[in-house]
């Protein structure tokens, strides 16, 4: 894709909320939030509060664990209602924080729905822009319409005993 920069990383889930941790390229062992922000540190990498208003969540919470990051999620591709999205976006206003976009994609035709804006190219650029704050978000949500051959292949899935999917390490 031109213009499409990859940057390796991976989503952890640590005391009930999602990170993402870009710029990493090994498994991470942590298993509290103080443990993660100092193993990621320690690769260079950085940390993003991904979908902060996606699942139940306090805004107390929230709040903690959006001084502990990088950048705030503003705009993920998943998340319903897009209000959720917008708190997300007040959140990083709030807290000072740069905002990425995602299309949490689990599927093919979910790609590239919702993503981070930069205009340096290259990996380095895109951490520059993340650490300056220079995001911003692009695209949208996923019309619920286009998460139902997901839904309907983890049902499947769930009813035939089929093979789940494994979590990443340091997932709970």
């Amino acid at each position: 894709m031109e213009g499409c920069t990859p940057i390796v990383g991976c989503e952890v889930r640590v005391e009930g909320c999602d990170i993402l941790c870009l710029f990493v390229e090994r498994d991470l062992g942590a298993r509290t939030m103080g443990e993660l922000v100092d193993e990621v540190r320690a690769m260079d990498g950085l940390l993003v509060l991904a979908h902060p208003y996606g699942r139940l969540s306090s805004r107390k919470r929230v709040e903690e664990l959006g001084m502990l990051v990088d950048a705030i999620e503003a705009l993920n591709g998943k998340v319903f209602p897009s209000i959720l999205n917008r708190k997300a976006q007040e959140l990083a206003r709030r807290l000072g924080k740069p905002v990425t976009g995602g299309s949490d994609a689990h599927a093919a035709n979910e790609v590239g729905v919702a993503y981070t804006v930069v205009e340096e190219p290259g990996e380095e650029g895109v951490r520059r822009a993340v650490l300056r704050g220079s995001t911003r978000t692009g695209g949208s949500t996923i019309a619920p319409w286009r998460r139902l051959p997901y839904y309907g292949e983890r049902l499947l899935l769930a009813l035939t005993g089929g093979p789940r999917p494994r979590p990443l390490h340091g997932s709970q």
